[in-house]
C-alpha cells in the first residue's frame, strides 16, 4: 500500500518536479538545463545545487552539503524535519491531493446465491479459511505483522462467509482488494473451553458510509455479552512463561525445598482494536482489547490481569470517543499508565479519509519500534501519591508531582493561554463547560475526591499539607488554549445543561451530550435550562414580488405556547388602536367586543385590520425574529456589519421620551443567551473614556448599551462594528480583538437616530416597537395640553399585565414549559435569520414612522409653528427662489435663537419639507445643478448685497405633478 501511495504522489507530481519547485522554486530556471546550478541557501555566494529527471523521477543534488541525489520523498523529509518516510508518504499524498482511501467500486468482495440444500437451515452461517496470509492482507493488518502474530492472535484468512436466510444461500468471498479474517475466541463454559468467532471485514461500507458491520460472530448466541479479547492468550503466556521460570529455579540447588510463587510479566497493553492489537504483538508485546467502544473494562477484568502483570498500559485512540474513555480508564484504575498518542498524528488520514487517530495509525506513520518504548517511558498514572513501607509497619506516602498534575490535567484542571491577562487563570473543563479556579478550588477538589474513596487520613493530611498545591506549583499545569468559537456561517450552537443544539437554515439538531464542534464555553454563560425539544410556531414564506425580488412574511400557530412570542406579537402590532378600540368599538354588542379581544389577545393578523395593516405588523414581527437571530448567531461576515438598534415605532414630541414598549426587554433577553458586556446608554461621554471597553473579553458575545442619550455620539459604534475592537483595560496592556471574534453590537433608544439616510441604514438594522404597552400617563399629559392629534390612552398596559400567571418572562420561578418552548422560539429565529441572509435579504421594519419621528425630531418644537404660516400654500415662497437669509433671521426673531446656526437652520428646514404633505424637495438637483447651495441674484434689491445671494427653493407636489405631464420619463432631471 506504501508502494501504491509513492507511485500515485509520483504521478500527480510529474515525477516529483512539482514536489521540488514548491521548495524551491528558483530551481526551475535549471529545469532541463545540463550543468545548470541554482542556490538553496540564499548566503551561498556560488549556486551548488543541481536537479535532474531519471528513471521517470526528478531529483536534487546539494554539493554544498551532503552532495546525495534526493528524491521528492527525501526533499520533503529534509526540509520539514521529518525523520521518518512513511510521514513524509502521508504529508505528500495530502499536500497532492493523492487518495488513499478505501472505494466502495474497488473494495468489494465477490456475493453470489444459490438455492439453500436441505440440511442447510435458516439462521445457520459458517465460513472456510485458507492456510496463509497474503503479503497484502498483513500489510493492511500492521506495517510489521506476521503470519506468526496473527495465529498468536487466534486469526486466520477467511476464504469464504456462508449466510442461510428465506431458503437462499449467500456466499461472500474475499478477493485480492477485500480481505476478510476470522478470529477463534476461547470463552470458559463448564470447566472447558468452548469457542465462538469473529469475522472481520475491515473494508466494509455499508449504506451511508455506515461501517458499524464490519464485525459479525458465528455461531449465533455463542459471543458472550462481555469479553476482554487477547485475555485468554495473555494467561497462556503468563503460565507458559511461569513453567519454564518455575522449571528454572527448581533446576537451581540453591532453591531446594523452596516453594516456587508465579512471577508477574513485565506489562501488558490495553488497545482499541484488533488491527491495534496486531501491531502491539509485532512488537512483541501482550494485547487486551474490547469488542466495542460502548463495553465497560471492568474491574474483575483489572484484577485478574494484574495478578499477571506488573504495569498495565492503555493506548486509547486520538478521537474525542478516545479520549474519553482513555480518561475514564486512569480515572477507574489509577496504577494503569495512559499511553496518548502524538498530536501531531491528527495532520494525516486514515485509509477511510478520517483523521488519523489510533495505534495502527501512528505505527503505519512512524514504523519505528523503538518508538513505543519512548511512548511508554512518558506514561503515567493516575495515582498522584506513592507509598514506601517501614520498617516498624505502616507507609511513607509523598506526592509526585508530575502524576498530581496529569491527575488533575485528566479531571479538566489546567492553566488558560491568553495573552489578554497577565495573571495566571486556572481553570476546569468539563465537558464542552469550563469553569474558572482558584488554588483553593483545586485543593478543594482533591480533598473531596480522597473522603469520597475513604483513602487514608495519612493521603488527606498529605493534600492540605503539601506546598505542592500552592501557586508556584500550579502554575506549571499544563497549559491549554481553549477556542470558545460556537458557530461557523451556516451553524450556531447553543449550549444547555444537558444538550448541545445545533441550529442551521434547515433545522435544529440535539447532540445530546455530544460537541461536534469540540468547542468550549464559560460554566456562566451556558443556558441555565435543560433543552427538551419545543413546537416549531414560527413559519417563513418566502414569494416572489412583482419586481422579481424575494419577499418575505411569517404566520405563527399556537402562540400562546411561548409567552415570550406572545410579547413579541403584541409589541408588533403598529395598529392595536385601530383594531382593539376603534375597530372592536364598531361591533354590535358588549359581549361581541369582550369576546374579540379574547380570541385575538395575540394576534398579528387580525380580522378587523386592513390588508396593508396586516402586512406592516406581520413585517414588523419577522424583522424582530430577523434580529434576533442576527444577534444570536455570532458569525460575522463584513458584509453584514449592523447594529441592532430598537426604536419606538410611535411619533412623539421632540425630546420626549417613551418608554414602557417593551424595547430594552427583547435585548435582555437575548443577552441573556450569550456573554455580554452592558453599558449605560445614559453617560453622555461613555465613548469619551479609553477604558470604556474595559469589560470585554476575547470571548465576549454582545456589546450592549441600554437607553442610549440623545447625544451619544454613534459615529464610535460605527468604527468598532466594521473593524477590529481594540480594548484598554486598567492597570493592562491594551489588546485588540478582530473583526470576526468581536462582538456584535445592539442599542436600544428612545430617541430617532440622527442623519438617518440611506447610508446610516445600511449600517443599522432598525428595530420598532408599538406602544401596545405604554404608561397612560404620558399621552394623557399632552392631550390635556391641548395637542389635537393626541388620543387619550384608556389604560397603562405593560407586559406582565398581558398574561395570566404571576411573575414575569424569562425570570426565577417562570413555568418550566414556558422556559422550554421560549428558547426554542430564540433558536427558531436563529434559523429563520439563516434561511433569509443566504438569500441575501435584509429585513427592515416599516419605516415611514421612524422617519417622521426623524423629520420632527429635526424640526425642533417651534420650527413647525412657525414654517407653516412662512412656508404656507398661499405664501408665494414655493416652487420660486426664496433668499436664505430673509428666511434664516424672520425664524430666529420669531422663536427667540439669535444663537442658531446656519447649519441648525438648513437642518430644521429639510425636516419640514419631507413632513409636510403639499411638499416634495428642499432645493432639487436640477436647480441646485448638483451644487450644495442654489447662488442666484435677488429680484428685490437688499441692503448691502450687490451680487448674488445663497436662495431656497421649495419644490411642491403640485409642481412635480405638472413637471411630470409635460415632460416624459426620461426628460426629467431626476
Amino acid at each position: 500500500m506504501i508502494n501504491d501511495t509513492i507511485q500515485k504522489i509520483f504521478a500527480a507530481t510529474r515525477g516529483g518536479l512539482d514536489i521540488i519547485l514548491d521548495y524551491y522554486p528558483q530551481a526551475e530556471e535549471c529545469v532541463g538545463k545540463h550543468g545548470a546550478k541554482f542556490k538553496i541557501r540564499e548566503e551561498e555566494r556560488t549556486p551548488s545545487a543541481s536537479i535532474r529527471e531519471k528513471d521517470g523521477k526528478w531529483r536534487v543534488t546539494d554539493f554544498g552539503d551532503s552532495g546525495h541525489e534526493m528524491d521528492a520523498i527525501e526533499v520533503c523529509k529534509l526540509e520539514e524535519r521529518i525523520s521518518y518516510t512513511s510521514e513524509a508518504i502521508a504529508l505528500l499524498a495530502q499536500r497532492y491531493h493523492v487518495d488513499t482511501r478505501i472505494c466502495a467500486e474497488i473494495n468489494k468482495p465477490k456475493i453470489s446465491q444459490r438455492d439453500a440444500r436441505p440440511d442447510e437451515v435458516d439462521g445457520a452461517s459458517d465460513f472456510s479459511t485458507r492456510e496463509h496470509f497474503t503479503a497484502e492482507e498483513l500489510q493492511l493488518l500492521g506495517p510489521l505483522v506476521e503470519e506468526k502474530h496473527c495465529r498468536d492472535l487466534g486469526w486466520s484468512p477467511v476464504a469464504m462467509l456462508r449466510y442461510v436466510k428465506n431458503r437462499k444461500v449467500t456466499e461472500v468471498c474475499s478477493t485480492d482488494h477485500y480481505p476478510i479474517f476470522a478470529r477463534q475466541c476461547t470463552v470458559r463454559r463448564d470447566g472447558r473451553d468452548d469457542y465462538f468467532y469473529k469475522i472481520y471485514q475491515p473494508w466494509y461500507i455499508g449504506k451511508d458510509g455506515d461501517k458499524s458491520r464490519r464485525f459479525s460472530y458465528m455461531p449465533a448466541g455463542k459471543k458472550p455479552q462481555h469479553y476482554v479479547n487477547g485475555l485468554i492468550e495473555l494467561k497462556r503466556a503468563w503460565q507458559e512463561w511461569n513453567e519454564n521460570e518455575r522449571e528454572s529455579w527448581e533446576s537451581d540447588s540453591e532453591n531446594e525445598r523452596k516453594p516456587y510463587k508465579d512471577q508477574k510479566l513485565e506489562h501488558a497493553f490495553l488497545c482499541s482494536g484488533e488491527r491495534d492489537a496486531l501491531c502491539l504483538r509485532s512488537l512483541g508485546y501482550w494485547p487486551l482489547w474490547l469488542n466495542s467502544e460502548s463495553d465497560e473494562f471492568m474491574p474483575d477484568d483489572y484484577r485478574e490481569v494484574m495478578k499477571m502483570v506488573e504495569t498495565l498500559y492503555n493506548i486509547p485512540d486520538l478521537d474525542a470517543t478516545g479520549i474519553e474513555r482513555g480518561t475514564h480508564v486512569a480515572l477507574k484504575y489509577l496504577d494503569v499508565r495512559t499511553i496518548w498518542l502524538p498530536e501531531r498524528m491528527r495532520r494525516f488520514s486514515d485509509s477511510r479519509g478520517g483523521g488519523a487517530k489510533d495505534f495502527r495509525d501512528y505505527i503505519g506513520i512512524y514504523k519505528d519500534k523503538g518508538g513505543i518504548k519512548d511512548l511508554m517511558e512518558l506514561a503515567c498514572p493516575a495515582k498522584f501519591w506513592t507509598a514506601r513501607p517501614k520498617k516498624d509497619g505502616g507507609f511513607i506516602y509523598e506526592i509526585d508531582t508530575e502524576c498530581l498534575h496529569y491527575f488533575l490535567g485528566l479531571n479538566g484542571f489546567a492553566t488558560l493561554k491568553d495573552d489578554t491577562q497577565k495573571e495566571v487563570q486556572y481553570i476546569r473543563r468539563e465537558g464542552w463547560r469550563v469553569k474558572k479556579q482558584t488554588p483553593k478550588d483545586v485543593t478543594q477538589f482533591l480533598i473531596d475526591w480522597c473522603r469520597q474513596r475513604a483513602l487514608p487520613r495519612e493521603i488527606r493530611n498529605l493534600v492540605l499539607n503539601t506546598p505542592k498545591l500552592g501557586s508556584a506549583s500550579l502554575e506549571r499545569l499544563g497549559e491549554v488554549e481553549l477556542d470558545f468559537t460556537s458557530h461557523t456561517a451556516t451553524q450556531q450552537f447553543f449550549y444547555f445543561q444537558n444538550s448541545c443544539v445545533e441550529v442551521t437554515s434547515q433545522g435544529l439538531r440535539d447532540h445530546k451530550r455530544k460537541n461536534p464542534m469540540g468547542c468550549c464555553v464559560w460554566e456562566q454563560d451556558m443556558l441555565k435550562h435543560n433543552y427538551r425539544n419545543g413546537e416549531d410556531l414560527l413559519q417563513l414564506h418566502i414569494d416572489t414580488g412583482d419586481d422579481g425580488q424575494p419577499v418575505a412574511s411569517v404566520t405563527v400557530k399556537d402562540v400562546e405556547k411561548s409567552p415570550f412570542l406572545c410579547y413579541l406579537v403584541n409589541s408588533s402590532r403598529l395598529f392595536w388602536r385601530e383594531e382593539l378600540e376603534t375597530g372592536v368599538d364598531g361591533l354590535a354588542t358588549d359581549e361581541e367586543r369582550q369576546a374579540y379581544r379574547r380570541q385575538h389577545r395575540y394576534d398579528i393578523a387580525g380580522p378587523l385590520l386592513s390588508d396593508e395593516q396586516r402586512r406592516e405588523q406581520q413585517l414588523c414581527l419577522l424583522n424582530k425574529v430577523f434580529t434576533i437571530g442576527y444577534l444570536l448567531h455570532r458569525y460575522k461576515r463584513r458584509s453584514r456589519p449592523w447594529i441592532a438598534v430598537s426604536m419606538d415605532y410611535k411619533v412623539d414630541e421632540e425630546g420626549r421620551c417613551n418608554g414602557g414598549t417593551g424595547k430594552s426587554f427583547m435585548f435582555k433577553v437575548v443577552s441573556d443567551m450569550m456573554a455580554t458586556a452592558n453599558f449605560n446608554g445614559k453617560e453622555q461621554k461613555l465613548t469619551e473614556d479609553r477604558h470604556w471597553l474595559s469589560t470585554v473579553k476575547p470571548y465576549t458575545d454582545l456589546l450592549l448599551i441600554d437607553d442610549c442619550d440623545r447625544y451619544l455620539s454613534l459615529r464610535t459604534f460605527y468604527a468598532l462594528s466594521t473593524g477590529p475592537m481594540r480594548v484598554n483595560p486598567k492597570n493592562q496592556d491594551p489588546y485588540e480583538i478582530p473583526f470576526e471574534s468581536s462582538p456584535k453590537i445592539a442599542l436600544s433608544t428612545n430617541y430617532v437616530i440622527p442623519d438617518l439616510d440611506a447610508s446610516t441604514l445600511r449600517r443599522l438594522l432598525p428595530v420598532v416597537f408599538s406602544d401596545y404597552y405604554h404608561d397612560s400617563g404620558g399621552l394623557d399629559e399632552l392631550a390635556r395640553d391641548g395637542r389635537p392629534d393626541v388620543q387619550q390612552y384608556r389604560e397603562t398596559r405593560t407586559i406582565s399585565d398581558d398574561f395570566d400567571f404571576d411573575g414575569d418572562l424569562l425570570t426565577p420561578g417562570y413555568r418550566e414549559s414556558f422556559w422550554e418552548q421560549d428558547l426554542h422560539v430564540l433558536l427558531e429565529c436563529v434559523r429563520i435569520y439563516m434561511a433569509l441572509v443566504e438569500r441575501g435579504m435584509k429585513i427592515l421594519p416599516p419605516m415611514k414612522n421612524i422617519l417622521e419621528r426623524k423629520h420632527i425630531q429635526d424640526m425642533g418644537p417651534r420650527f413647525e409653528e412657525w414654517a407653516v404660516e412662512y412656508f404656507a400654500e398661499d405664501s408665494g415662497r414655493l416652487d420660486c427662489f426664496v433668499v436664505r437669509r430673509l428666511a434664516f433671521e424672520d425664524f430666529k426673531q420669531f422663536a427667540h435663537q439669535q444663537d442658531l446656526t446656519p447649519q441648525r437652520f438648513m437642518q430644521m428646514l429639510n425636516g419640514f419639507v419631507q413632513h409636510c404633505d403639499y411638499l416634495y424637495e428642499l432645493n432639487p438637483a436640477d436647480i441646485a445643478c448638483g451644487q450644495k447651495r442654489i447662488m442666484r441674484r435677488p429680484t428685490v434689491q437688499l441692503a448691502g448685497v450687490t451680487g448674488s445671494v445663497e436662495m431656497l427653493y421649495i419644490r411642491t407636489r403640485k409642481e412635480r405633478d405638472r413637471l411630470l405631464q409635460q415632460h416624459s420619463q426620461s426628460e426629467l432631471p431626476w
